[in-house]
């Protein structure tokens, strides 16, 4: 369930809102079964594709199709995340 909630907090933080809503306990829970998660929020517009995909692959309901943690550490926009992260330290050491 850990890697189910990175999932969740990855779309609070990109978006603003939360992946699932419902009226009530009983609507939530068929849209997590169902996995409806709700990508057509305005905020999700400028997310990446490979941001959205991290985020489905954590959420995944069956736990078995779910990836680990040393899978979304891997993950194509985790690189993508770390590379951006070297070339800014790669700037910042160039400046001093």
């Amino acid at each position: 369930i850990d890697i189910w909630s990175i999932g969740v907090i990855a779309f609070c933080i990109l978006s603003g809102s939360v992946p699932i809503n419902g009226k009530n306990k009983e609507e939530i829970i068929d849209q997590i079964i169902n996995r409806k998660i709700n990508f057509d929020v305005p905020a999700m517009k400028h997310v990446s594709k490979n941001a959205k995909d991290f985020i489905k692959a954590a959420m995944m309901v069956d736990p078995n199709k779910r990836y680990s943690a040393k899978q979304l550490l891997y993950h194509a926009w985790m690189q993508q995340q770390t590379a951006n992260d070297e070339n800014h330290a790669d700037e910042h050491t160039a400046v001093s």
